[in-house]
């Protein structure tokens, strides 16, 4: 449904770009390995925007961390997959309770 609202709703040029700026010059990869918290990430396997493999790349900076790819999801996992979300939220809980 993104294609439809996209056509409804045609994002300004201003604001387009100034996400594309925001995508190109954000990198956080140096910073990961701090993070020590519990963590989980969570993609979809028809994410087309931003591919499991960063996920994977993730994944692989945070080795603590658990992976789950979603068969069938696109980029908006909390809009298209929102039980996996809760589920992972409530694995965490009981991981650090």
């Amino acid at each position: 449904g993104w294609t439809a609202v996209m056509r409804e709703e045609k994002p300004r040029p201003h604001s387009f770009l100034l996400q594309l700026a925001a995508v190109i010059t954000h990198y956080t990869g140096e910073n990961l390995k701090r993070v020590h918290c519990p963590t989980s990430i969570i993609a979809g396997d028809e994410d087309i925007l931003v591919p499991p493999i960063n996920s994977k790349l993730l994944k692989a900076r945070l080795p603590h961390a658990h992976l789950e790819i979603l068969d069938g999801v696109g980029h908006a996992v909390e809009a298209l997959a929102p039980e996996a979300i809760v589920a992972s939220i409530q694995n965490i809980l009981q991981e650090v309770s």
